[in-house]
């Protein structure tokens, strides 16, 4: 695409700013965005379609600038074309006339030499230059390649200008080679000019002398110079050259005979050469150089497919990136299935500059052109059946169960294939997430960044509200408390008022688990609220899951608290048979002691309990986030949950009370170590409270 003057030094500018200032140092992240942002407001641009690059590199271009300029004015001036070549334009050609009108004047300023060595060497630099410019033409080598590989010779700076200039060289050699040809053609021009004035003004103002003399040159060699020099004027004025006995005579010595009019003769033909051969092929190569100029100022090509304005229009240029979603059986595709409902909803994310990330289940002939494929196996047997099924050169991720065994990559294609483990849950997907801008294609890869940083977002969103959701239940089981009346409680007014306690909580957690489920899109794996028969209740309740173990035991964590039968003893508030339950979920007694007071009394859960509470939060969080994904034995908590989330829940019996994603990341991060290391693209982070 071409661009005028103006907005191609604009575009080569920014250019070597963001290609030399990786640092951020001239221009930091949220200026680019922001210059981005207010070059589309300006234009009204809608938000999510993509913007003209003829209007929009100049004008995002000239946003930063203006941004840079408020800090670096010389900087943001590179943009401008200085007076440089204005003023080479005028000193140079002046220089050049001086120095032509003196040059004769160097020897005898009384004496004009038939033989001049200023003349002939003027002439044969001249006839040099006609002979490089033809050369040139030739060869299809405009100057401005020539120019840059001098600034490559000479070296080219890390610095910001240091790359301008060679960019600009790049871009413009041709128009800035224009310009220099047509000062060196003016000047040539103006030095023949001044000669021309010499002799003038040597004719003009004397009578001077005229002759010629040489150690090496013989009255043969003398006249075959002075026939070429005199050719031009012979053959288009009519002057009378000088024959060999001419030549003979005007030799200086004793015998040298001057006849009247020699002078003249010769400083016509003098400068007859001069115009013929210099000012007026000069003056001809100097328009046409800055016609040439002209025009190329007018529209100067620059290559929008080169990988830098590829990049800048892929900040704003929604992208779609298709994912195809492969799996060799039923449990390993609900599997991806579930990655994709909680990254997108219901198969498809869309950012606010409407880039969209696709989940494609088809089948690998469907018309729908992929970015990549997922595909999901067991072992290295299923790799090549379920990867021949696709393009060669599509990038594939394989994914794997963490304790398969898979080790072996993909050979034999030409596209990228990348080994990675199945996520567990949703704090794992990072290294999944961070597959969409590095195997996509270059221009979609700002968007496939975009795209990451919404799924993280959503994760943000899901971690939020899901905590949130375990924060209410446990502030209102630690503030929930009953009014016993009278003056001496009897068993069963405690009873009574124990199982309102238990009736409430109840209610919050079947609310708070139903709320887990939608949150985290595993429809189907909510079970019942009630244990009866101790141990084999609790089994019975992780067996009749319809929709997968892991599904039941997340019921369980929520049944087993809320929905369990109360068996109140006399002497004391205790459970018969969900005193198992509660040693399952690692608490300290659910339902041990309550406190009331000596005068009337309240029933409210004590710190053992609540931290019981806690215990079976963290857990019914884990089977939560693990539903759908993670295979679990019939009637079988895995021991690593159960013993992080007392260990998550001791850590801080206080705190969990106050924020229960403290006890939930700590859980998180026992379970997985890995997730310590594990970089987020946000400022989120499971390490610790969002």
């Amino acid at each position: 695409m071409n661009f005028d003057e103006a907005a191609a030094r604009r575009l080569v500018l920014v250019r070597a700013i963001e290609s030399a200032d990786e640092a951020g140092t001239v221009l930091s992240e949220a200026e680019r965005t922001n210059a981005e942002q207010l070059t589309l407001q300006k234009r009204n641009v809608p938000r999510g379609e993509r913007p003209d690059p003829e209007w929009y590199l100049p004008a995002r271009a000239g946003e930063i600038l203006a941004a840079i300029g408020k800090r670096d004015a010389g900087l943001a001036r590179l943009a401008e074309r200085g007076p440089g070549w204005e003023r080479a334009a005028f000193v140079l050609p002046l220089l050049a006339l001086i120095a032509g009108f003196g040059s004769e004047a160097i020897g005898d300023p009384h004496k004009l030499d038939l033989v001049s060595l200023p003349l002939l060497g003027f002439a044969l630099w001249n006839v040099a230059v006609y002979l490089l410019l033809v050369a040139s033409v030739l060869a299809q080598r405009p100057a401005g390649q020539r120019a840059e590989r001098v600034l490559q010779w000479l070296g080219e700076p890390q610095s910001v200008r240091g790359q301008f200039r060679v960019l600009w060289w790049r871009v413009a050699g041709a128009l800035e080679g224009a310009r220099l040809q047509k000062v060196l053609h003016v000047s040539a021009a103006a030095w023949a000019l001044g000669l021309v004035l010499w002799v003038a003004w040597l004719g003009i103002s004397k009578e001077f002398r005229f002759g010629w003399q040489s150690t090496w040159l013989k009255e043969r060699g003398v006249h075959w110079i002075v026939n070429v020099l005199s050719w031009p004027g012979e053959t288009l004025f009519g002057l009378q050259g000088f024959s060999a006995a001419d030549i003979s005579r005007l030799k200086t010595g004793p015998a040298m005979v001057v006849v009247d009019g020699d002078a003249a003769r010769w400083g016509l033909l003098y400068i007859s050469f001069l115009v013929v051969v210099v000012i007026v092929p000069r003056a001809l190569l100097a328009m046409a150089a800055a016609v040439r100029a002209r025009r190329l100022a007018r529209s100067l090509p620059l290559d929008l497919a080169d990988p830098y304005f590829v990049r800048v229009m892929a900040r704003v240029s929604p992208a779609r990136v298709v994912v195809r979603v492969m799996a060799a059986d039923a449990a390993l595709r609900e599997h991806l299935q579930c990655v994709v409902r909680q990254a997108a909803a219901p198969d498809k994310l869309v950012t606010p500059q409407g880039d969209e990330l696709v989940f494609f289940s088809g089948e690998p002939e469907a018309s729908e052109d992929a970015d990549m494929a997922w595909v999901a196996v067991r072992n290295a047997g299923e790799v090549q059946a379920a990867v021949a099924r696709l393009p060669d050169t599509l990038p594939v991720v394989v994914l794997y169960p963490p304790d398969g065994g898979l080790q072996a990559m993909v050979s034999g294609r030409s596209g990228a294939c990348e080994l990675l483990p199945l996520p567990a849950c949703w704090p794992l997907d990072a290294p999944l997430r961070s597959t969409l801008a590095r195997l996509v294609p270059s221009w979609k890869a700002a968007g496939a960044e975009r795209l990451a940083q919404a799924w993280v977002q959503a994760h943000e969103a899901l971690w939020r509200d899901g905590v949130q959701a375990l924060d209410s239940v446990m502030a209102e089981a630690a503030g929930d408390s009953e009014k016993l009346e009278g003056w001496w409680p009897r068993g069963k007014a405690r009873e009574e008022a124990m199982g309102l306690l238990l009736q409430r909580l109840r209610q919050r957690l079947d609310a708070a688990h139903t709320q887990l489920l939608r949150l985290h899109a595993v429809d189907g794996f909510l079970p019942g609220h009630r244990v009866e028969g101790g141990e084999a209740g609790w089994a019975a309740l992780v067996n009749k899951g319809s929709a997968g173990a892991a599904g039941a035991v997340a019921g369980a964590a929520a049944g087993a608290l809320a929905g369990a039968k109360i068996d109140l003893l006399t002497g004391g508030l205790t459970l018969g048979a969900a005193a198992a339950v509660g040693a399952l979920l690692g608490g300290a007694g659910l339902f041990g002691a309550a406190h009331w007071g000596d005068w009337g009394g309240t029933v409210r859960f004590n710190e053992g309990q609540l931290a019981s509470i806690a215990e079976g939060l963290v857990l019914q969080y884990l089977a939560v986030i693990h539903a759908g994904r993670v295979e679990l034995p019939a009637a079988e908590i895995p021991a690593a949950w159960r013993s992080a989330a007392v260990a998550a829940v001791a850590a801080d019996p206080e705190g969990f009370t106050r924020h229960m994603g403290e006890s939930v990341a700590r859980a998180l991060r026992s379970i997985y170590p890995e997730m310590a290391g594990q970089a987020e693209s946000s400022q989120f982070t499971i390490h610790g409270t969002p």
